[in-house]
């Protein structure tokens, strides 16, 4: 149960972070994401590579003027990363999904972030066979005070960042979300 490393991200930049997800990128690498508060600016997403020693080998940030969270991510066949997760619109309290491509390096290849005209859940990625990729979440059909009425939700994207289908499953009930 105890650890066998832990690493320090941003150490002596002023930065704080939180992660949320990981996965082997190899044998020999692993990918984290989460969001990092930068100073006097908002949060942005991070994406991490470390040895399996915990060493970091490579740091990218992506982010704009709102505050951005990875949440998820998985490898495509292709190698490409894609990052779930979602952006927080201001001055308004609305929150959208997010769904962000790179290569295997790390390098910003395209993002989309629908989002509905409600507060949405963050996206949750999962790559395909073609080297596309499946969002999973919940489409907010509308919201009572802050309670979101909601149906399951999925969307495919292309390699390329097209749409090639979103589909609206079930009834909308509260909290509802895949």
């Amino acid at each position: 149960g105890d650890s066998l490393w832990t690493t320090p991200l941003f150490e002596g930049m002023g930065y704080e972070s939180v992660g949320y997800a990981a996965t082997f990128q190899s044998d020999s690498t692993i990918l984290a994401v989460g969001g990092v508060v930068i100073p006097g600016a908002y949060v942005e997403v991070f994406l991490v590579q470390l040895d399996t020693t915990g060493q970091v080998l490579w740091t990218q940030l992506y982010g704009s003027a709102n505050d951005d969270y990875g949440r998820s991510i998985d490898i495509a066949p292709d190698v490409a990363i894609y990052i779930g997760g979602d952006t927080r619109n201001y001055p308004g309290p609305d929150k959208d999904d997010y769904v962000l491509k790179t290569d295997a390096d790390g390098n910003y290849l395209w993002h989309v972030s629908p989002g509905t005209a409600y507060d949405d859940p963050s996206a949750h990625v999962c790559a395909l066979p073609d080297n596309g990729v499946l969002y999973v979440g919940a489409f907010i059909n509308y919201e009572i005070g802050s309670a979101s009425y909601s149906r399951l939700y999925a969307r495919r994207y292309a390699p390329g960042g097209a749409l090639v289908w979103d589909r609206k499953y079930g009834p909308t009930l509260f909290v509802q979300e895949l």
